[in-house]
């Protein structure tokens, strides 16, 4: 299977971690690239059922490379 984007629950799911942040604390912010980083990440384990950046890259169709998936701060 190949995934290009998240799964619709995943992002309902990321959306409601965002918007309880935003409640509890409303100067700490989650940006839109932390909420993608976030839901790829969940749709991936999901997916693939382990948290493999090589796994993740072949399910991706190319779109991502284990070698940027695996960096500190992800390169979209």
């Amino acid at each position: 299977m190949i995934f290009l984007q998240n799964l619709a629950e995943v992002d309902r799911y990321c959306s409601e971690i965002r918007n309880e942040l935003a409640f509890m604390k409303p100067k700490c912010q989650m940006s839109d690239k932390a909420l993608r980083w976030l839901g790829f990440c969940i749709t991936g384990l999901i997916i693939v059922g382990a948290l493999c950046w090589q796994k993740f890259e072949r399910v991706s169709g190319g779109t991502w490379f284990a070698r940027s998936l695996s960096l500190d701060y992800p390169v979209f």
